[in-house]
């Protein structure tokens, strides 16, 4: 069965109320998790104090990071973070992670972009090593550690679930082997994810793995208005200040955004849904919180999720 979340609003204008109020719309909505994204030069909340705010204000929905970028990060200091995370929420926590494409968020940090995959791959091995609750010993191109155990242990046993993503054969051959399940970008639409999901198949059979139990998600940016155009308008203003003039000419809407009035937004979700995406995560292109209650009220009604 299909299930449905809804991302924090990843852009400026976040104020002290709204990722709370956000999340507790969410929850009440009945939907499946809270997701947020992370960058480093832009002006956006950081992702793992927001899941934090919103473990605190919710009891029963997920909540996942969709993407965090890994290679930017030191693997113990996240692992001991995220474990706190799956402590406070009881358990919910859903590590989605990506690569990285912007240089700007690698020079802020002082990583370098090369090997971005390879230092991911080793972080996931560090953290679930950590989570284990045993000494953590690791020796690799990028990283060797040799201490004892870190601590806290997740809630979930034997590791917080780990979903790669990126759309590179390397990209998606690390999945294969190294993670938990997929997310996919949001910027494929519904045929552009099913092609993607397929070579994804393909890797993990190459793998020896099955692709039955490894779960698969896709980003949708959305926005419910009755009004078509504006909620076009809207979605696209939103998308073009954060990824860059350049996007606009590539994105296509019509077939891979979720806007307008309910029905049309339920349609184009359910493309998602139909061409096989088993956790629909999706975004808002406005802060304003009643975005949730429309999605809650108008459109997931209308979804077959199977």
């Amino acid at each position: 069965m299909a299930q449905v979340g809804v991302s924090i609003p990843n852009f400026p204008g976040v104020t002290p109320q709204l990722i709370p109020d956000y999340a507790r719309r969410i929850e009440a909505g009945g939907f499946h998790a809270i997701w947020t994204l992370d960058r480093v030069v832009y002006d956006l909340p950081h992702a793992i104090p927001t899941l934090a705010a919103c473990a605190a204000v919710t009891e029963r929905v997920r909540i996942g990071t969709a993407i965090l970028l890994l290679p930017l990060y030191q693997p113990a200091v996240l692992a001991k973070q995220l474990a706190t995370i799956d402590l406070l929420s009881n358990g919910r926590l859903i590590l989605g992670v990506g690569y990285g494409r912007r240089p700007d968020d690698f020079a802020a940090v002082g990583v370098p972009m090369k090997g971005r995959g390879g230092r991911a791959v080793e972080a996931v091995q560090i953290m679930r090593q950590a989570w284990a609750g045993e000494p953590v010993r690791f020796e690799g191109k990028h990283f060797t550690i040799d201490v004892g155990p870190i601590g806290p242990r997740p809630v979930q046993r034997p590791s917080i679930p780990i979903w790669m993503g990126g759309g590179h054969d390397n990209a998606v051959r690390r999945a294969a082997r190294h993670a938990d399940g997929f997310v996919a970008g949001g910027a494929l639409g519904p045929e552009g994810f099913a092609a993607l999901w397929q070579r994804v198949k393909q890797a993990l059979q190459d793998a020896g793995r099955s692709a039955v139990g490894f779960p698969v998600g896709c980003l949708a940016y959305f926005n419910v208005q009755d009004d078509r155009e504006q909620a076009r308008q809207e979605l696209m203003g939103t998308l073009t200040r954060y990824y860059g003039p350049q996007f606009a000419n590539a994105f296509k809407p019509d077939t891979m955004a979720v806007f307008g009035p309910p029905d049309e937004c339920a349609r184009n979700a359910q493309a998602y849904i139909d061409a096989g995406v088993e956790h629909l995560v999706l975004c808002p292109t406005t802060v304003d919180p009643r975005q949730v209650d429309r999605l809650a009220r108008d459109v997931l009604p209308r979804l077959r999720l199977g």
